[in-house]
């Protein structure tokens, strides 16, 4: 059998009669061109064989593929020319690093804690509490001088092998939570959030807890009550969380539901219907307050939205003059006069035409009820029934005003409406208005 020729002398011919069959034309280099090809050759293996000839395709464009290597680029049959030179490109700027934020450290309280820090501490407490499901009534635990009917004991969770106790007084209507150690030692832990300002009691004992005579304060806290700072309800009323807040009892005859949750705490809305008279067809008047349920069934009412301004700050009317509002505007059905939670009526289904600005507060714009609107026609029937014989009491005995703001002249609706004994403002969420009455004209028994 023949031997096969070296593949180096078959592609160095082949490759010098491409180059020579291109010299005519069109601006052809030879040499430019040789160097194209070999320098397709430069650095490939060299084949030998003595049985079957290897498959050698050398294409009519001047490209070859050897075998087992994956085809060359096709050089091109073009004049090279020397490229131009290119203006540097103008370096762009190397934007600096990002700072990483500050590693949040739940080691100690923090008062002036960010929302982004609450809720960090909510998600991964590092001070050992581990809540129960529910609350589970028990008996005092300990014998202490103040365990009488009006303490109800809560076992809520623990705290390693320190158990966690929720006690209700209901006297004092008060909430406090109790630490009871294994060698029988009782302490109170009056600010548990880790936002709650540690406070200073000389005696160790707070006046406003008599009952916890004997009863040391710690300086304990759960970073798993950690709450933001404000929360928005459904109809737009902007409530503060966090420190502060009265106790308050969701069984109390209340209708609650929990319409949302900060941290690991619920949002509870309570609410009730009672306005002190009967309220139109098709309006509805609602008395209603929001409270925060923390994880240890303990529940807080939420501070006051003060949702026309009227407790921070005058209303000024149109006209330029200026109504003191200091104490002077609560809500309609004056809730306030009851106990927690801090009350707001939010009444639906006016129609349009029922209210009319007459001048604002620091917080926006403020309405009085035109005459079209039946629910003042019926607040103010409603006062002044309650004032029938009042002018001949007052005559005859003395005492307050028997009209009030109105002194001994018995007010018609219009100078009712002009007082203004009402005013109200469209919640920003929702179909609704909050309203307000001057605290003089309440339609509230005891008020």
């Amino acid at each position: 059998m023949n031997e096969q020729p070296d593949l180096r002398h078959v592609l160095h011919q082949r490759h010098h009669e491409l180059a020579t069959s291109m010299r005519h034309a069109d601006e052809f280099d030879e040499a430019v061109a040789l160097r194209t090809v070999t320098g397709k050759r430069r650095g490939r293996a060299i084949v030998r064989s003595t049985t079957t000839v290897a498959c050698v395709a050398v294409l009519a464009a001047g490209a070859f593929v050897l075998l087992g290597q994956e085809p060359a680029p096709i050089a091109p049959a073009v004049p090279v020319t020397t490229p131009s030179e290119s203006p540097t490109p103008t370096p762009s700027a190397t934007p600096s690093a990002t700072p990483s934020p500050d590693p949040i450290v739940n080691e100690a309280r923090n008062p002036d804690m960010s929302d982004e820090e609450a809720l960090y501490r909510a998600e991964h407490p590092a001070t050992g509490e581990v809540w129960l499901d529910e609350p589970v009534e028990v008996e005092p635990p300990v014998d202490l001088p103040w365990n009488d009917e009006g303490i109800t004991w809560y076992l809520v969770g623990s705290r390693g092998d320190i158990e966690i106790y929720s006690v209700e007084q209901a006297v004092f209507i008060g909430w406090t939570l109790l630490e009871l150690a294994p060698d029988g030692t009782l302490s109170g832990v009056s600010s548990p959030r880790p936002s709650d300002p540690m406070p200073e009691w000389p005696d160790g004992v707070p006046d406003a807890q008599p009952y916890l005579d004997g009863v040391e304060e710690s300086d304990v806290y759960y970073d798993s009550l950690a709450l933001p700072s404000r929360w928005t309800s459904p109809e737009g009323l902007e409530l503060t969380l966090g420190w502060g807040g009265a106790p308050v009892n969701l069984y109390w005859g209340l209708t609650n539901t929990q319409v949302g949750t900060a941290g690991n705490a619920s949002i509870i809305r309570l609410d009730n219907n009672m306005l002190g008279t009967q309220v139109p067809e098709g309006v509805s008047s609602t008395t209603l307050g929001y409270a925060i349920l923390d994880p240890n069934g303990q529940a807080f009412s939420l501070a006051s939205a003060d949702p026309l301004g009227t407790e921070t700050s005058d209303v000024t009317l149109t006209d330029g003059t200026v109504l003191g509002s200091e104490d002077r505007f609560h809500e309609l059905s004056d809730g306030s006069c009851a106990a927690t939670p801090e009350w707001t009526t939010y009444v639906q289904g006016t129609a349009d035409g029922w209210w009319t600005e007459i001048g604002s507060t620091s917080r926006g714009a403020v309405y009085a009820p035109t005459a079209d609107n039946t629910l003042a026609r019926a607040v103010y029937d409603e006062w002044l029934s309650r004032h029938e014989g009042a002018l001949e009491y007052y005559q005859e005995e003395g005492g307050d005003l028997p009209f009030g703001p109105f002194g001994e002249v018995e007010p018609t609706f219009q100078d009712y409406l002009d007082l203004p004994a009402i005013l109200a403002a469209p919640a920003p969420t929702a179909d609704g208005w909050f309203v307000e009455i001057d605290r003089d004209l309440s339609i509230v028994a005891g008020c």
